[in-house]
């Protein structure tokens, strides 16, 4: 079973510059993957490059779908999730009926999820976690 569904590709797309505002500018870059246990939770510095690295990692997933996705496509989602387009608006804007904008979508949406889903699973938990706590 998938961990990634077409809902959470969605969400992340609706929270993408929230996500990316998130990254602490200047901050520590890793150049490889560790899988820290911290029995005591951490320092704070451990623990802020573990949520930045996790949300690069997902971020530059998401990244690398765009960059796959057919130019149609990407139209999409600079409409629905950068513009704040209505379907409707958009069917309009591209010369398409809604249903078809909708179906698009969910195309969109699962290519994404495709790419996600090559997350490692120990920063896909990471991410999820700091999701839960902070978004």
């Amino acid at each position: 079973m998938s961990r990634v569904t077409p809902e959470f590709a969605k969400w992340l797309l609706w929270n993408e510059k929230k996500l990316r505002a998130s990254i602490v500018p200047g901050a520590p870059v890793c150049t490889f993957m560790a899988i820290v246990t911290m029995h005591d939770g951490g320092s704070q510095v451990e623990r802020a490059a573990i949520k930045r690295e996790s949300i690069l990692s997902v971020l530059s997933a998401l990244d690398r779908a765009y960059n796959a996705m057919h130019p149609e496509h990407k139209k999409l989602y600079r409409y629905r999730f950068r513009e704040g387009m209505s379907y409707n608006k958009i069917a309009r804007k591209m010369d398409i009926s809604p249903d078809s904008i909708g179906r698009r979508i969910a195309e969109m949406t699962d290519i994404i999820a495709a790419f996600l889903e090559l997350v490692p699973d120990a920063e896909y938990r990471e991410f999820s976690r700091f999701v839960d706590a902070n978004l």
